[in-house]
């Protein structure tokens, strides 16, 4: 089981979060613009915490009963022993990127274009199921505590906030002509 919680934190955010982004620029172009600013927000804003408070990950704290798993099961996958990047890259990671946590983030962006914009009840249930997966995963492989957890839904929602806000100055201003294209084509 372990090794297939490593696959999912070293690999699916890699592949899931730009999928989800070409799903929304081929099958809702009317949103994608707005939903890719409150990625790009929530990461920046992500990126920022890591920069002024960084935070060891639980995998660090081996002495107090935590198992690092990536690094346990290192030989089975493509990541590295020092963190989930490809071998050989580890040292050009923050090992301290722990609070908030972006997989999570991601994770849930990825699941809220997919449950809202989906148009099949399968892909509706992907968007449950991913996030909830990528919660369980972060803290079985010891990379997030819980409050990482918690951080990283909260740098989304502040993400979305912060669009939501710089959207509608921008519309009120009359100065986002795409926006307002966008606006017009999902009201119709």
């Amino acid at each position: 089981m372990a090794i297939a919680f490593d696959y999912h934190y070293a690999t699916l955010h890699y592949i899931v979060t730009p999928a989800v982004l070409v799903w929304l620029l081929v099958s809702h172009p009317g949103i994608y613009r707005h939903e890719r600013r409150i990625l790009v927000t929530t990461t920046m804003i992500g990126l920022l915490g890591f920069w002024l408070t960084p935070v060891a990950p639980p995998r660090m704290l081996g002495e107090h009963g935590f198992v690092d798993t990536m690094a346990q099961f290192a030989g089975y996958g493509w990541w590295a022993s020092d963190a989930s990047a490809p071998r050989g890259l580890g040292g050009l990671t923050n090992e301290f990127a722990a609070m908030p946590s972006l997989h999570v983030g991601w994770a849930i962006w990825c699941g809220w274009a997919m449950y809202k914009y989906g148009r099949h009840r399968w892909t509706q249930i992907a968007g449950i199921l991913y996030p909830t997966s990528t919660v369980i995963v972060v803290m079985a492989t010891a990379n997030h505590f819980f409050l990482d957890v918690v951080g990283g839904a909260l740098v989304l929602l502040l993400g979305a906030v912060v669009v939501r806000g710089a959207e509608r100055v921008v519309r009120r201003k009359g100065l986002d002509r795409v926006a307002r294209d966008a606006e017009l084509a999902e009201a119709a």
